[in-house]
């Protein structure tokens, strides 16, 4: 695994292998005034049934308002997510959720709370 962070921490790029037949890169940065940040994420998997490789290219977005928190990401694989985390309390985030996978038809919503100690 490698990370490297460069102009202030702004910029941030990975790359890590778990496993043989499984690497990870990714790209963040963070806009100057840090409210806004957008990365793009790739995945090799090797898929062993097949003897073939799999690549998922995915980009994402993050954006913080006030009290919340609206994040997105987009994927090769038709699948499009996004999530609006809104502080109720100093110790308590309200999760809103959807989750649209394009190309097998399927639509999930869904809600829950953080509670943080």
């Amino acid at each position: 695994a490698g990370r490297v962070a460069w102009n202030g921490r702004k910029c941030i790029a990975t790359a890590s292998m778990a496993s043989y037949g499984h690497l990870t890169s990714s790209y963040t940065q963070v806009m100057e005034d840090g409210r806004k940040s957008w990365s793009t994420d790739m995945q090799l998997i090797h898929l062993e049934d097949h003897g073939v490789w799999e690549a998922v290219y995915s980009a994402g977005y993050a954006y913080n308002l006030l009290q919340s928190r609206v994040r997105g990401r987009v994927d090769s694989n038709w699948c499009c997510s996004a999530i609006l985390e809104e502080k109720v309390l100093d110790t308590v985030t309200l999760l809103i959720c959807g989750d649209m996978n394009y190309a097998k038809d399927v639509y999930k919503v869904g809600f829950g709370f953080s509670f943080h100690l």
